[in-house]
């Protein structure tokens, strides 16, 4: 079993409005992928989650509050269908974390070192991002992770 963490902007772009965008159906079609695929599980960081609700809540859209209610709702009803095994805070993720804003501080984004160090504290076989400058970032030895793209992950998951 391949376990395979994900990036919130993963969830952003699957719950979009216009299903014909782009990056929502390649979102929308990853998470299908995975959730379906029998060697594949999902696993979504507590930080992702937590990120995901708060980015949608303060978006500066002109969105009013009914219409951000029901990006939460689609979200909640995503994550349902969805078998997640969801990465909750542990002492282990806390020290790697603590140590990635030692090593990473002023090249990577708070959230996204989070969500690296909970995808290495928890043996992640592959985090899946968007995020370029997370791509780039070298895997210490001892750590099976890869961090891929989507693009990369159509080849390296079999989607």
């Amino acid at each position: 079993m391949k376990h395979v963490a994900v990036d919130s902007d993963i969830f952003f772009f699957s719950v979009s409005q216009d299903k014909r965008e782009r990056n929502a159906r390649l979102a929308s079609s990853l998470l299908e992928h995975i959730d379906n695929h029998p060697d594949l599980q999902l696993c979504v960081p507590f930080s992702v989650l937590a990120e995901t609700v708060f980015k949608t809540i303060t978006s500066e859209k002109e969105d009013k509050a009914p219409q951000k209610l029901d990006q939460i709702s689609t979200l909640i009803d995503l994550w349902r269908k969805l078998e997640i095994r969801f990465l909750l805070p542990s002492d282990e993720a806390a020290e790697i974390c603590w140590n990635l804003v030692e090593e990473c501080q002023d090249r990577m984004q708070a959230t996204d070192r989070t969500h690296l160090g909970y995808s290495l504290a928890y043996g992640m076989d592959f985090l899946i991002t968007t995020d370029k400058i997370l791509r780039h970032y070298q895997v210490p030895e001892g750590f099976r992770l890869k961090i891929v793209s989507r693009r990369e992950a159509r080849e390296t998951i079999g989607l």
